[in-house]
């Protein structure tokens, strides 16, 4: 599941009311568009954002800018584009940090453009990539992802590489933490 928001670009200050019409509104509106599932027409506004402003964003635009690599990515994902998402998801998760510097200025898809980029190169047949990936998730993001889902995928990936025992103590232990109301499953 891919989280889509527009909220975390509206703190946006930005210098110019023609650089903030640019940049917003082409954000809001790929994410109106990504909603619909219109992942073809959202992915060319997103791409002009970080071609025109991606250069300098870690310095100019702090953290919040990974926010919209999120969103290519997803797009990218969406559009069978695995490679082209697999570099947008690292670029939100490894060059826009969170830091105390930037309280108001936050990458809000952080941890799950990590987990995104673990799924991706999982599809992608990286095995060793996504178990890396989806075990720095899990050591490192705990309240801030889907645990259950990030240590089932884990779990196949470690039985897809032979190491059978481990992923199904892995399973096991994803059915023996998580709560399952059998009415509601029906």
């Amino acid at each position: 599941m891919f989280l889509i928001a527009v909220s975390a670009w509206a703190q946006f200050t930005i210098t110019t009311e023609e650089s903030k019409d640019t940049i917003y509104q082409r954000y809001k509106r790929a994410v109106g568009l990504m909603t619909e599932g219109s992942f073809e027409k959202a992915l060319p506004a997103l791409q002009e954002i970080t071609r025109t402003y991606g250069k300098d964003a870690e310095i100019e635009w702090g953290p919040k800018f990974g926010n919209i690599y999120y969103h290519q990515g997803v797009c990218e994902a969406q559009l069978g584009q695995h490679g082209a998402a697999v570099e947008s998801f690292r670029r939100c998760y490894i060059d826009f940090p969170n830091d105390d510097a930037h309280l108001g200025n936050r990458n809000f898809f952080r941890a799950p453009a990590l987990v995104q980029w673990a799924a991706t190169e999982q599809l992608r047949g990286n095995t060793a990539d996504a178990i890396k990936l989806y075990g720095h998730a899990l050591e490192e993001h705990e309240g801030e992802i889907n645990r259950a889902e990030v240590m089932v995928n884990l779990a196949q990936c470690l039985l897809r590489t032979g190491e059978t025992d481990k992923g199904r103590a892995l399973l096991m232990q994803v059915i023996g933490t998580e709560s399952i109301n059998a009415s509601s499953a029906l």
